[in-house]
């Protein structure tokens, strides 16, 4: 009777060992894996400082520029596509282009203009890029969705 109740007695114990092993973490997503398949949408654009008391580049463009998409692939090119919209009805639909990261992924180079990630983690991208504007310097941060 001793022998069945420790038998009994190891039989639970090892169910419960087994049953409570630890999952192990997914394997988290890299940057490339965050940007790469989808499509992303602008979804706003700010510059500082401010151009004529605007910060807000987005909302007074043209709908026909507000449609417009980009969808990365791993092969370090990117499609600019024009949207449902366009602006100039002979341009091209889409264009295709060139991307790659730099400084340890913490800047992304889209078309030769580096940026730097200020946020990629799937659903939102977001960009900050130095730029000159009639001779002014100004920080351009551009926002996309993914679609």
């Amino acid at each position: 009777m001793k022998k069945i109740k420790i038998i009994f007695l190891l039989v639970i114990i090892l169910s419960i060992t087994f049953a409570c092993k630890r999952k192990k973490d997914p394997t988290p997503e890299t940057n490339t894996q965050k940007l790469v398949g989808k499509n992303w949408k602008m979804v706003a654009m700010t510059v500082s400082p401010s151009i004529g008391g605007n910060t807000d580049l987005f909302t007074p463009a043209p709908n026909c520029e507000k449609d417009n998409f980009l969808n990365f692939s791993a092969n370090g090119k990117f499609v600019a596509n024009e949207g449902a919209s366009k602006c100039q009805p002979n341009n091209p639909q889409t264009e295709t282009l060139d991307w790659s990261w730099t400084d340890n992924e913490t800047k992304i180079v889209m078309d030769g203009e580096s940026s730097d990630v200020l946020q990629n983690d799937g659903n939102v991208l977001r960009l900050r890029t130095p730029t000159e504007i009639e001779g002014g310097n100004y920080i351009v941060i551009v926002t996309f969705n993914k679609m």
